[in-house]
């Protein structure tokens, strides 16, 4: 029989070996640094099944532990608590992994729609933002523009979900106003036949009279100078700020349409442009339109249609400001004003270009 010293260094023995056996603190340490790697990477957000796993994992680990802990020393078994830990652990790598592929596959994504969007707003402003705009339009523009700045901002953040959102409301808003005015912009260019037999019809004129004639190229913002049926002079030339279409109304700020003929010449006190070719607007054609206008209630009754259309100086501002005029430089001026006398045709067409063309031109 055992004696009972026999027995006591047996049980010391025992709760020797037992306290000496390797408990699971490294696997719960490595299990935690690397809970802590997936939170940093965001794994929460963008890994949030593998993520809350792993989490889970660890809670059952610690929990276990301190239920092993409190049992009696002999009876301690710490195997269940490091499967836990070890699971948590390729959990928690699997979050990072997946994580890390989101974010890279994301932020990819993210810089080439913001390169995309960054283009469309520049090409939507070459092609068509010297058109007049409605001030709900100026500020949709300045919205997209805004809502832009504001993804970029999100995306150097690291808030992708924001980020998307704002390039999506900014993509809207500048694919809407492409919309609007491409079909503005077609609608106009309706009229592209009529202007090119107006113009047609003056060069042939000229050439045949060995004349001057004018033609204005509204898109182009130009005043092109014909003399004997052949291209003379180019200038550049500045409008009323509501130039596309034609002149409905005084006081509409848009230059009129149409074959005219140039009735009076002002120069010194005559007029406060420097020099001016006054136009014979309105034209018999432009008051029939009026009146009709009036009849369908295009205007209003109370409208007047409007006079002292001219081709003047004190241009040059690059911005298009007349109250329906053609505005030119002072030095051009003078030399148009020299080489047209009175009766001198004047063409004023929407362009001289084919749509297509124009936008080539402007890409």
């Amino acid at each position: 029989m055992i004696s009972i010293a026999g027995m006591v260094i047996l049980l010391v023995t025992l709760i020797v070996a037992a306290t000496t056996k390797e408990g699971p603190d490294e696997e719960i340490g490595r299990a935690r640094k690397k809970l802590t790697e997936a939170a940093m990477v965001k794994s929460a957000k963008y890994a949030r099944e593998h993520y809350d796993r792993a989490s889970q994992y660890y809670d059952s680990a610690m929990h276990a532990w301190t239920v092993e802990n409190s049992r009696f020393i002999l009876l301690r078994d710490f195997s269940h608590i490091v499967i836990y830990a070890q699971k948590s652990i390729e959990n928690s790598e699997t979050a990072i992994s997946v994580a890390r592929k989101y974010i890279t596959r994301t932020e990819a994504d993210l810089g080439s729609r913001i390169r995309v969007l960054e283009k469309m707003i520049y090409d939507f402003e070459k092609s068509y933002g010297d058109l007049p705009f409605s001030k709900s339009h100026i500020h949709q523009l300045s919205k997209s523009k805004l809502q832009l700045q504001e993804g970029i901002l999100a995306f150097n953040n690291d808030n992708y979900s924001n980020s998307i959102q704002k390039l999506d409301s900014s993509e809207e808003l500048i694919q809407q106003l492409f919309n609007i005015y491409q079909e503005k912009l077609e609608g106009y260019f309706s009229k592209y036949n009529d202007w090119g037999k107006w113009v047609s019809q003056a060069v042939a004129e000229s050439k045949k009279k060995k004349s001057t004639c004018i033609v204005i190229d509204k898109v182009a913002r130009v005043c092109l100078l014909y003399q004997n049926g052949r291209l003379l002079k180019t200038f550049d030339a500045e409008l009323g700020p509501n130039w596309m279409g034609d002149k409905q109304q005084q006081g509409d700020q848009r230059t009129p349409e149409g074959s005219y003929t140039i009735i009076k010449k002002k120069k010194g006190s005559e007029t406060r442009f420097y020099r001016a070719l006054l136009l014979n607007y309105p034209n018999e054609e432009d008051k029939a339109r009026f009146s009709d206008n009036k009849r369908k209630g295009i205007v209003s009754a109370n409208a007047r249609i409007g006079s002292l259309i001219e081709i003047h100086g004190k241009g040059g501002k690059g911005v298009d400001w007349t109250n329906g005029c053609i505005a030119l430089n002072n030095d051009d001026m003078d030399e148009l004003y020299r080489l047209c006398p009175v009766g001198t045709t004047v063409v004023i067409v929407g362009s001289t270009k084919p749509l297509n063309e124009v936008l080539q031109i402007r890409k």
